[in-house]
């Protein structure tokens, strides 16, 4: 009795500290800045990401699903790697429009973490950006509208593959310089991921530049203001932030945007 007794304590820790670490928040770094130091020291963790290439190659098909020496090599970038978590990035899937057109496009995301699975893939999985569906507009109008109820049953139609992925990872990139828009907008599709996900960890991406889709601020870094209130908006709605970002680019440990990082690291006692 008394070994079953240590053994049920045993239990009792290993569970509380189990819980305990899933809710600490954590900052990832998957930055591709050229020179950059290990950020580890910083409290900053490495998080792979599985890019199209890896899967397709220069194939730019979207009736294809990777073939299974393309699974394979992911697989082993993902064990490479020593992390509990990955993303996997695919993003030529249309997830809107037609009925038809949705459900073979989850079917082949779906696939995907099957496969990947049966490979002996042992880390989290879940896909860049997705679900739920990015929409900023939608997002951010009143939760009674029709527009956002709209937007609500789009991402009802992918729940699937929510069901699916172990943890979510929405893309929360700046389009445009209202803060408190984009506040909205992050509230939103993290919100949306929770009701999608129950108890499934949300673990954000964040970019501190503008997306390219912005013609006129693509690029430009965010005010060290805008980029501080991301990190609190992530730090109170998410599970944790995957910083991305630095394509072609040399480190630059000066940088208004890390300092603001590493400010928030210390204040928040992460």
């Amino acid at each position: 009795m008394r070994f079953l007794k240590i053994e049920y304590y045993v239990l009792i820790l290993s569970v509380f500290y189990s819980i305990e670490s899933l809710a600490e928040f954590i900052i990832y770094d998957a930055t591709l800045y050229k020179n950059k130091p290990d950020l580890s020291a910083y409290k900053v963790k490495q998080l792979p990401i599985i890019y199209e290439n890896t899967f397709f190659g220069k194939n730019k098909s979207k009736h294809i699903i990777p073939n299974d020496f393309s699974i394979r090599k992911a697989v082993k970038l993902i064990e490479g790697s020593g992390s509990n978590l990955v993303v996997l990035d695919i993003e030529r899937w249309e997830l809107k429009g037609r009925r038809g057109l949705v459900a073979d496009s989850v079917a082949k995301y779906k696939k995907v973490i099957e496969k990947t699975r049966q490979m002996g893939a042992k880390s989290s999985i879940g896909y860049y950006g997705l679900p739920p569906v990015r929409d900023y507009w939608r997002a951010i109008s009143n939760k009674e509208s029709d527009e956002y109820r709209d937007w609500q049953k789009e991402n009802d139609a992918i729940k699937p593959l929510a069901n699916d992925v172990d943890v979510f990872y929405p893309s929360l990139y700046a389009f445009y310089s209202d803060q408190q828009g984009w506040k909205k907008y992050a509230i939103a599709q993290i919100s949306e991921a929770r009701r999608l996900g129950k108890d499934k960890p949300v673990i954000v991406f964040l970019w501190p530049q503008y997306h390219n889709s912005n013609k006129i601020l693509r690029g430009q870094y965010l005010s060290t203001k805008f980029w501080r209130l991301q990190l609190d908006t992530a730090k109170q709605y998410a599970d944790g932030v995957i910083i991305w970002g630095g394509w072609k680019q040399e480190w630059d440990k000066d940088a208004p945007w890390w300092l603001s990082t590493l400010k928030f690291i210390k204040e928040s006692e992460i």
